[in-house]
């Protein structure tokens, strides 16, 4: 029941193709996996070129696109600025899977490696300062699907078959739905 209710939940938000909708009527707030970064202030995105990849974001009332950083003089073009460290979590393996989702007022970063198997969902406030983890996922597992809706985040998983040595073959289409309660930090 929880995974057709999850399903039908992640459809219509897809189809809606919302990233951040607010309902008057009831006054909940929901972020879809569909069209990240985009907030009420403006849209958060990665910004990658041959050498770095940076979190930015363009500012809608300024009319600005900047690096995420909060350095003073940082001309952001290399390792030491904040925008590049956001890109990567624990080191430069483990990068940001897509734009960064702002929930509230919070930014959502989801990092993948899935050549490793792992995942992380970290959470900051949204200057990119006090980056913490959340959650660390299913190890052999890839997201296909997530959402925030109200004080939860709802996440399905694909997981990876592995040989008899542990190493990763290729995508066992084997889905798993999960609900995660930011709040609390109770699946």
């Amino acid at each position: 029941m929880l995974k057709k209710l999850l399903l039908g939940i992640v459809s219509v938000c897809v189809v809606c193709a919302c990233s951040s909708h607010d309902d008057v009527s009831s006054g909940t707030k929901a972020a879809v996996f569909a069209f990240l970064g985009v907030g009420e202030e403006g849209i958060y995105h990665n910004v990658r070129t041959t050498q770095y990849q940076s979190v930015y974001f363009y500012d809608f009332k300024n009319d600005v696109d900047v690096p995420l950083c909060s350095k003073v003089n940082c001309n952001h073009d290399n390792a030491d600025c904040d925008a590049f460290k956001l890109s990567y979590y624990k080191d430069k393996e483990i990068a940001l899977s897509c734009d960064p989702i702002p929930f509230g007022d919070t930014l959502y970063l989801i990092y993948e490696e899935p050549s490793f198997g792992i995942a992380y969902l970290c959470s900051s406030k949204l200057d990119g300062s006090e980056r913490k983890e959340v959650l660390k996922f299913a190890k052999n597992s890839i997201i296909e699907s997530a959402m925030f809706f109200q004080d939860s985040f709802y996440y399905t998983l694909n997981t990876f078959e592995v040989d008899e040595k542990g190493n990763q073959l290729q995508y066992a289409y084997n889905y798993s739905s999960y609900v995660f309660n930011l709040k609390d930090g109770s699946s």
